[in-house]
């Protein structure tokens, strides 16, 4: 990704798209990425509730963020869904979207009570700050 990021504009909710025998269809993501970019998107947003993150294994989710990254290349910012209801979770996602190149993180808070929150929020805090040399430009710091 470029060091100018840009979160301007509209950024596209991607769908998750599944081929007839229920595997995710990475050629219709690449489709997809590529049609936010003829309509002149400035970014699209990937495992989010369009993209039916909560049906995905996490074996499910890597290929997919690889494969939005790639499609997206320099011209378009990635936005990648990584709420979950374990920190544990939400950090390892965090980390994983980080480390394949996506701009930001969108997550939701976890249905907890608030201590549990607060563990949550530090969880997602700490899991981004050991990269924060290499991702000194990005919305990760």
């Amino acid at each position: 990704m470029s060091v100018e990021q840009n979160f301007h504009g509209i950024h596209f909710m991607l769908p998750t798209p599944f081929d007839q025998n229920g595997d995710v269809d990475a050629s219709s993501i690449k489709s997809l990425v590529n049609g936010a970019r003829i309509a002149k998107c400035t970014g699209v947003v990937t495992l989010g509730v369009m993209g039916e993150a909560h049906r995905l294994t996490d074996s499910e989710r890597g290929p997919i963020i690889d494969t939005v990254v790639k499609a997206a290349g320099d011209d378009l910012t990635v936005t990648v869904g990584v709420s979950a209801e374990s920190g544990h979770s939400l950090a390892a996602r965090t980390r994983e979207a980080q480390s394949a190149g996506a701009t930001a993180v969108m997550a939701a808070p976890a249905k907890r009570d608030k201590a549990e929150f607060n563990i949550h929020i530090w969880l997602l805090r700490s899991s981004t700050r050991n990269n924060r040399d290499t991702h000194r430009n990005s919305r990760f710091t």
